[in-house]
């Protein structure tokens, strides 16, 4: 399994990670200072 870097991703990295963050604060209402725990 090739890791690309992320300039030679065929997306924008940074616009996944808003995604993922908007995710979490709206999917699980999430609100700063709280911590999420996956198990």
């Amino acid at each position: 399994m090739n890791i690309l870097p992320d300039d030679d991703l065929p997306f924008d990295a940074s616009m996944l990670d808003r995604l993922a963050m908007v995710a979490i604060r709206v999917g699980l209402n999430l609100q700063p200072g709280q911590d999420l725990i996956i198990t």
